[in-house]
């Protein structure tokens, strides 16, 4: 069984010179912020760089507004927690709890997400559902990726999981 990438508006196509472009501007312009939402793109810049507040806005650079580099370090932001494919298959990092999952054909895995070797690893594969004295087996499903959440198919059950700050659901 193997698991397809879909991403709305189809995001692989897109972002890869968009994230670029704004990874650039925002190193240059010092004012990447995760884990916290920023007053205004302009104080944030002020705040790194010592700038006067109300002349930060001018030193953006040429053709970048203050709204399209806040809207840029917000999806840069929530990109950091999207299903993506790796060396060593599906996963998705997420900063906020230092963990990272692998979304295997049956299973899932979490892991610390800074450790080359995990000290530990917890492993979840739903291998039944129902009542207690009724459980029903279930049968190999499809693994669906999306940008934002994977789904394992299986009949008369969708499993799902969704990644985001708050954790995995």
């Amino acid at each position: 069984m193997s698991g397809t990438i879909r991403g709305r508006h189809d995001f692989h196509r897109d972002a890869i010179y968009f994230i670029g472009v704004c990874c650039l501007v925002l190193a240059a312009a010092g004012i990447a912020r995760f884990g916290r939402e920023p007053e205004s793109a302009a104080q944030a810049f002020a705040a790194e760089t010592g700038a006067d507040p109300a002349s930060a806005a001018t030193n953006l650079p040429v053709g970048v507004s203050e709204d399209w580099l806040a809207e840029v370090a917000r999806n840069l932001e929530k990109a950091e927690y999207d299903v993506s494919e790796s060396a060593a298959g599906l996963q998705a990092p997420n900063r906020a709890h230092n963990l990272r999952t692998y979304f295997r054909d049956e299973t899932i895995e979490i892991v610390p997400r800074d450790q080359a070797q995990p000290l530990w690893t917890w492993r979840w594969r739903t291998a039944a559902f129902g009542r207690e004295e009724a459980l029903r087996a279930l049968p190999a499903g499809e693994r669906i990726a999306g940008v934002e959440r994977i789904e394992y198919r299986r009949s008369g059950l969708t499993e799902w999981y969704a990644n985001s700050a708050d954790g995995i659901e």
